[in-house]
């Protein structure tokens, strides 16, 4: 890859940054092959669910609930080839209710993540059905790829006005939004059932993860919404704490490209790694101070056998049906 000082024009941008910074081994920009095709909007986040939840014979889902919700079902083994992880963004998480209390405690407090200030306040129905009526993201499916701005201040800024116009104490409208989070999650929810799997499919077990996990107030509601056959667990019993579930994700991510070293261009694939049937973790890695010790603990983790470590990685031209540009590592 050509050499740059220029760090504003590098092609591993603010990365390459970190890199110069501080020194350590970066790894971003990843992206998971299934069965041998790329699919760029798919959480790879959900790859990792995959790999920690897939059963052998329980239909189970992983409900995240950061700033934005998102959604991973994962079918058992016993349904056969189940590459394709089923993952989307499905709306608000936390982002409504951290506005909301930002403004109801005038900046003290940021968060009701274990739900404690709502919990004393009821929720005003009509407006929760009134908002879910009139919002798009509501009523259909969210895009593929959310952007935060959708659910930004002036939409949480509009539910807290018109609590303060039906006079709602603080408590009842931090419950107020907290409940048009929970029924938006659990409408998408049911949706995207619906729309991946056959009519009737049930989930068996429903494992909760991310800040809000701990909200009884939303979680409650699912529980009570939800059929009783389906169980929901806190991410925590499998042994990862829920706030560090995507953390935890991103580092097994990381060790999945480093590994493999796999590598390729800003716009294209290099096909050649994305044999058919195989699954791959791709990501760009920025060599820190400390690569050649990393390359160590990479031998002892693969109880010594060879790595086939990079030494060179080349952005070539290659002409075939069109131009496109491919990574050719050594």
């Amino acid at each position: 890859m050509p050499e740059t000082n220029d760090l504003s024009t590098h092609p591993l941008g603010w990365n390459a940054n970190i890199n110069t910074e501080i020194g350590v081994n970066t790894v971003f920009d990843f992206a998971v092959i299934e069965a041998g095709s790329l699919r760029p909007q798919a959480s790879p986040v959900a790859y990792i669910d995959q790999l920690f939840l897939r059963h052998s014979s329980k239909f189970r889902a992983c409900l995240n609930i950061g700033e934005l919700a998102n959604c991973s079902f994962i079918p058992p083994r016993s349904k056969g080839d189940v590459r394709g992880t089923n993952c989307r963004d499905c709306g608000p998480g936390s982002v409504f209710i951290d506005y909301a209390m930002k403004y109801c405690t005038s900046n003290d407090q940021n968060n009701d993540n274990d739900g404690e200030y709502a919990a004393p306040g009821k929720p005003n129905q009509a407006i929760v059905t009134r908002f879910l009526q009139t919002h798009d993201y509501s009523r259909v499916l969210p895009s593929l790829s959310i952007a935060r701005d959708m659910f930004g201040e002036h939409e949480a800024q509009r539910v807290v006005d018109e609590c303060i116009f039906m006079k709602l104490s603080e408590a009842d409208t931090i419950a107020t939004v907290t409940r048009i989070t929970a029924e938006n999650i659990l409408k998408q929810y049911r949706r995207l059932l619906a729309l991946r799997f056959p009519a009737g499919q049930d989930v068996d077990e429903l494992f909760i993860s991310g800040p809000s996990a701990r909200n009884a107030n939303i979680i409650d509601y699912l529980e009570a919404e939800l059929p009783e056959r389906v169980i929901t667990k806190p991410f925590d019993d499998i042994g990862i704490p829920g706030d560090a579930n995507e953390a935890v994700c991103y580092a097994h991510l990381a060790l999945e490209s480093v590994l493999g070293q796999p590598t390729r261009s800003s716009t294209e694939l290099s096909r050649p790694w994305s044999q058919s049937g195989h699954d791959a973790v791709l990501g760009r890695v920025v060599r820190g101070e400390s690569w050649e010790t990393l390359t160590a603990q990479l031998q002892k983790f693969g109880d010594g056998k060879p790595r086939n470590l990079a030494q060179n990685v080349e952005i070539i031209s290659h002409r075939g049906s069109g131009s496109e540009m491919m990574a050719r590592a050594r």
